[in-house]
């Protein structure tokens, strides 16, 4: 009964699944900003190669 008490009382478990939690959101974030970025960034390149086609 005590270990049973002992573990109830320990928030390490909890921490850590709270950081887990914390790094999952972060990479979500960073995600979808990088896909943004890149879906910006792969038109531009787009408009660019298709302005150089047309000059030549």
């Amino acid at each position: 009964m005590a270990l049973i008490r002992a573990l109830l009382r320990d928030r390490k478990g909890a921490t850590a699944i709270e950081y887990g939690f914390l790094i999952a959101l972060v990479a979500l974030g960073l995600v979808t900003a990088l896909t943004s970025i890149g879906s910006t960034v792969s038109n531009t390149m787009d408009s660019a190669n298709a302005g150089f086609t047309r000059a030549d």
